[in-house]
């Protein structure tokens, strides 16, 4: 009775599930809630623009149709008593949607479309969705039209899918990937097959799940060949596309790697600006995957950095940046291509965000060996930072203060040239500074610039009156902060043992001894001890 019971209860337990089936579940639920999420957006617009598209005025300042030629006017005349370019947008929505009409008549109604979309001080996307005119723009995107139709409407929907995500979704539900695969495939106009990759690459931009349904069908060989041909175009299209694969992806990454992708970049690299923003832009990607590169392929990628920064500099610099990131094998190579070099040091005191991603570089090289810190110092980058403090935003600052940190880590001979610098006293605004990540930066910095300076420079620090910037800062800092603020108040107080400057007088009458002392009782148990250290060791002896 007893075994009877126990095995029925046994059979009451619910199996358990595989970590594999949960992970699958929870993937699929996670795009049924990002359908769902878009489908709901694309409603509610839709919804919206149903008002809009009664404002007349609106109308004909956001959407532009020009003049109709005779030959449509004589076939639809009724476009002749159109008030508003809404209307005859409705109008062309339904000539296209006709049967049996001359293809003169269905080129010069894309082209009109497609350049009312081109019009880069305008953006009609809504209208076009609005008035269901995309389906109809969408099946001429098939081979049994001629070349230059198929052109126009692909270049049509390459525009509408440049759009925010519910445009993407709307032009990928219309006519997938496969058929704009077909056109790459078996195209045989290079204006076909451009158009087509890019708008493969504004989908691929879309979302991981567009990104991964386009390398199942095609993977990248497709892509490589296409760049193979050196048309400056179908490259540019290309290399985007590429880009807007990648993302994050280390496989496609180490796919592209090992078919050869970045010594093609080196064959096919000119000096036409669109196929090098395109370029860069892929690079750029591809070192986000730093470990998968070696470092005969990160020295072909810095070479092509080299033209690259004369080309497109933002993205050339956010690649640079991605690539030697805590690796100092890639910082010598960088430091050892003097065009990439100079175009980091021409463009530091620039505006944003070029100035903000030199700086981001500058910091991350000083993070590496001393030999490349001292490179830095040659270039007098103590001088550049100092004037950058003054005019940068509070990211740039964020990253100045680490370089000056990361120096003060450095050598003794590294600190001295960095003691023998007024920037130590320029920078003291960085401990009272209102945004967290530069006082915690800016702490670090006068942290490890007084462990390793000798007494005469840190008398020199106190005789600032930096006791009374730290007794404001401790007023509003974190833990990790206030432990730096103790360890700079330890090192300036050790002055009185080691010299007759007496700092205690000033610690104490700046409010830092109360401050300290108010921490005796703070929750973090090593906080505690070493406020108390301070106290017992320099006024309790």
């Amino acid at each position: 009775m007893c075994e009877a019971r126990v095995q029925k209860r046994s059979l009451d337990y619910q199996k358990s599930i595989e970590i594999e089936v949960i992970k699958r579940k929870q993937n699929e639920f996670a795009i049924k809630l990002r359908k769902d999420k878009r489908r709901d957006k694309i409603i509610k617009r839709r919804y919206n623009e149903s008002n809009i598209l009664e404002d007349e005025a609106m109308g004909s300042e956001i959407l532009y149709l020009g003049t109709p030629s005779n030959m449509i006017l004589q076939s639809f005349p009724q476009l002749e008593s159109c008030t508003n370019e809404v209307e005859k947008l409705r109008i062309y929505s339904s000539i296209l949607s006709s049967k049996s009409l001359y293809d003169d008549i269905i080129l010069e109604v894309l082209e009109t479309l497609r350049i009312s979309l081109s019009l880069e001080e305008k953006n009609p996307r809504n209208y076009f969705l609005s008035c269901g005119i995309i389906p109809n723009i969408a099946k001429y995107v098939n081979m049994s039209y001629s070349n230059d139709i198929i052109s126009q409407a692909v270049w049509c929907l390459c525009n509408i899918a440049a759009g925010s995500d519910e445009y993407v979704q709307c032009i990928y539900e219309l006519i997938g990937v496969d058929i704009l695969i077909e056109l790459i495939k078996i195209g045989d106009s290079n204006d076909i097959i451009s158009q087509a990759v890019w708008c493969l690459c504004n989908i691929a931009a879309g979302s991981d799940e567009y990104v991964q349904c386009i390398y199942e069908l095609i993977g990248v060989d497709i892509l490589i060949e296409l760049i193979k041909i050196g048309d400056k175009l179908i490259v540019e299209n290309a290399t985007w596309t590429i880009a807007n694969m990648i993302g994050e992806n280390a496989d496609i990454t180490a796919e592209l790697i090992s078919k050869g992708y970045i010594e093609l970049l080196s064959q096919v690299l000119t000096n036409d600006p669109k196929s090098a923003r395109g370029i860069a832009f892929s690079l750029t990607n591809i070192c986000k995957q730093d470990k998968l590169l070696s470092l005969v392929h990160a020295r072909i990628i810095l070479n092509l950095y080299a033209k690259l920064v004369h080309l497109d500099l933002y993205h050339s610099l956010c690649g640079i940046l991605n690539l030697i990131r805590n690796d100092n094998n890639k910082i010598d190579i960088v430091l050892d291509t003097p065009e990439v070099m100079s175009a980091i040091f021409s463009n530091i005191l620039g505006t944003e965000p070029i100035c903000e991603l030199c700086i981001n570089i500058i910091g991350s090289i000083s993070s590496g060996t001393s030999k490349q810190t001292d490179y830095l110092l040659e270039k007098n980058i103590l001088e550049i930072l100092k004037e950058l403090l003054s005019i940068s935003s509070e990211k740039s600052l964020v990253y100045i203060y680490w370089t000056l940190s990361n120096i003060a880590a450095g050598t003794y001979n590294q600190v001295n040239l960095l003691a023998c610098h007024d920037i130590v006293k320029y920078a003291l605004n960085g401990l009272t500074h209102s945004h967290e990540r530069i006082r915690k930066e800016a702490s670090y910095f006068y942290k490890n610039y007084l462990l390793k300076v000798s007494v005469e420079y840190r008398v020199e620090l106190a005789n600032t009156k930096i006791f009374f910037i730290l007794a404001e800062c401790m007023k509003f800092s974190n833990t990790e902060n206030l432990e730096n603020y103790l360890n700079i108040c330890y090192k300036l107080l050790e002055i009185s043992n080691l010299t007759d400057v007496d700092t205690c007088k000033d610690f104490e009458e700046s409010g830092c001894r109360k401050n300290v002392e108010d921490l005796f009782y703070h929750m973090n148990e090593k906080l505690a001890k070493d406020a108390k250290a301070i106290i017992n060791k320099f006024f309790n002896e």
